[in-house]
């Protein structure tokens, strides 16, 4: 009998791996589909720490090395925000699709050079900026589930 193909994994890298970086990865780990195989971090014993919390093997100082020798097809950019638009860029640059943490740059300039670099490489860039925990949303939620009409959430 044929064994059944094995189906493919999303491989993903993390950019930044303080704070949010656990968040992004800890869900990750909730797919059977999904495996983070490296992370950087310019903090050593920061990144040290959550390699081995989510038992990432493959560590850098750096980002650029990762998208070089990783095979990976997304990335999630959890660096402080005045730096999420360069490795954004070269992560798209290098065949990854880029999951970045809000807000997406400093300024238009750069959110339209991540844009541009999304576009020609074919690749979808989201934004990290979501309210579904926001008590403002859970309202909201709960009106639409009563049917209620958006007047009476006022």
């Amino acid at each position: 009998m044929a064994k059944a193909a094995e189906k493919k994994k999303l491989r993903v890298g993390i950019i930044g791996a303080g704070g949010i970086a656990g968040t992004h990865t800890e869900n990750y780990k909730k797919f059977d589909d999904v495996e983070v195989i490296a992370a950087c971090d310019v903090n050593e014993a920061g990144l040290k720490k959550f390699g081995d919390k989510f038992n990432v093997t493959r560590l850098y100082p750096d980002w650029k090395p990762m998208l070089k020798e990783c095979e990976l097809d997304a990335v999630s950019v959890c660096t402080p925000n005045g730096l999420h638009c360069q490795p954004t860029i070269d992560a798209l640059n290098a065949g990854a699709h880029v999951l970045v943490e809000k807000p997406l740059a400093m300024n238009a300039v750069e959110g339209q050079k991540m844009v541009d670099a999304a576009k020609k490489n074919k690749k979808h860039l989201v934004i990290g900026f979501q309210y579904r925990f926001d008590p403002r949303s859970k309202i909201l939620r709960k009106a639409v589930e009563d049917g209620s009409s958006a007047r009476s959430c006022t």
